[in-house]
């Protein structure tokens, strides 16, 4: 079994502007593992764990979203948690777009085209974020809090043309991701 996602890697200038920002939090010693810049990404699904041989047949139901799908601007946008302020575990920035919605119709593609492969749709509603930190206790939260709620990130727009599906190996000090198959838009107009 390979435990698997799918996910946007972001451009270097977003990552570089996240690091940044994590660097600041990191000032309040809250208790609180923060997601390092090789880690930053926007999760489209998580798969969870997939038989290997599996993963040619999730790769050619990704590489057919991706060849109907055009390159499309993301931007970030608010800071948030899950599941609640007064209960934060998870630390995020969200991302949207400023034309529309195709990254949900592209998330939506990619949820209709793996059920048909047998893998079960994600109940939660599509949520498109970047987790930055995972909160482990209340040590300090409040303090940080405050300053992480009123991040305003640099809104430029960058423009995604791809995704790709990652493993994930679990270790004592974070999830090791490595690349496995990458899914390239078919170009624009």
């Amino acid at each position: 079994m390979v435990r698997t996602f799918l996910a946007i890697n972001l451009p270097d200038r977003q990552i570089h502007q996240l690091s940044e920002a994590v660097e600041q939090w990191r000032r309040y010693r809250a208790a609180v593992r923060w997601t390092t810049a090789s880690r930053l990404h926007l999760t489209l699904k998580f798969l969870g764990d997939v038989p290997e041989d599996m993963l040619p047949v999730i790769s050619s139901a990704c590489r057919q979203v991706a060849g109907r799908s055009r390159p499309f601007e993301l931007h970030m946008g608010t800071t948030g948690t899950f599941p609640s302020m007064k209960r934060p575990r998870v630390l995020w920035v969200g991302l949207t777009s400023p034309s529309g919605r195709p990254l949900h119709t592209l998330q939506e593609a990619l949820e209709t085209s793996l059920e048909g492969v047998g893998l079960p749709r994600d109940e939660r509603p599509f949520s498109p974020h970047v987790t930055v930190g995972r909160v482990k206790s209340g040590r300090n939260i409040r303090q940080l809090m405050e300053t992480f709620m009123a991040y305003e990130p640099d809104r430029s727009p960058f423009t995604v043309d791809s995704f790709a599906l990652y493993s994930s190996t679990l270790t004592p000090k974070g999830p090791v991701y490595r690349q496995i198959d990458r899914f390239v838009f078919m170009p624009g107009p």
